[in-house]
């Protein structure tokens, strides 16, 4: 893959470690969830290599029945690792993560696999193709090369898990969550059109306190959301070569 471990022209750097206590720094410098970024990098391009995001017909009637946007991208492998650090969405705190509109669950597999404090992780993606697509690059790629337990597999569910951590990729509309409340940490990485952004925002206002999350369209016009900024950066993605800015939210 390339461009692996090296540092994208604009973004700020994997191990910038500006703003960060000597103490968070030492623990960052032999996490092997940082230290070994490149073999989760590299493993979720070799899981998903030929897994298409394309939907069908059936998919896009039902979106545009619903109003619902299937447009695609997708944050890189190295964007999430950069993410996961402890001044953007620190992912070594969280024991809970919902990535809504998670296409074919590319980002719920490298945040089960890289980050092995999680204890669950929950992928939910409105467009039945895309789900379908995921479920069967887990059960064909991860669930063996992981050492994982298949819990439950329905035309809605895949559910695994590895010793007392799940995964689990839901089809479904990913803005009538029901258990968001238990989510530390929030991927909402999709188009939001006008008609759905005061949905989405209801669901942001269900954040538990500290929870931290990112959204594609920007939903902080409703003061009701009490959140802050924690922090800003630039992040590498699929529909831009030269980045995309991204805040991170967290809940107070």
């Amino acid at each position: 893959m390339s461009g692996v471990g090296r540092n994208l022209r604009g973004f700020s750097p994997l191990y910038d470690t500006q703003g960060e206590d000597e103490e968070t720094k030492s623990a960052q410098t032999y996490d092997k969830a940082f230290v070994d970024h490149e073999i989760y990098e590299r493993s979720i391009v070799q899981w998903f290599s030929g897994v298409s995001a394309e939907v069908n017909i059936e998919d896009s009637e039902l979106a545009q029945r619903n109003n619902v946007s299937l447009s695609y991208g997708e944050l890189t492998p190295q964007a999430l690792t950069k993410l996961g650090r402890r001044r953007f969405l620190d992912l070594r705190n969280c024991s809970v993560l919902f990535d809504l509109g998670c296409g074919v669950g590319k980002l719920t597999v490298q945040a089960f696999a890289q980050f092995d404090n999680i204890k669950k992780v929950v992928g939910i993606e409105f467009s039945r193709r895309r789900f379908e697509k995921g479920v069967i690059a887990l059960k064909t790629n991860v669930v063996d090369e992981l050492k994982m337990q298949e819990l439950e597999h329905s035309k809605t569910t895949y559910l695994a898990c590895r010793g007392n951590r799940t995964i689990e990729l839901r089809h479904g509309d990913a803005l009538s969550t029901q258990d968001i409340e238990d989510a530390d940490v929030v991927l909402l990485m999709v188009n939001i059109r006008e008609d759905h952004k005061a949905r989405a925002q209801s669901l942001l206002k269900r954040l538990k306190k500290n929870a931290r999350f990112i959204s594609y369209t920007y939903l902080m016009e409703d003061d009701e959301i009490r959140a802050r900024p924690k922090s800003r950066d630039s992040f590498s993605c699929s529909w831009s070569t030269a980045g995309h800015a991204i805040t991170i939210w967290e809940t107070l």
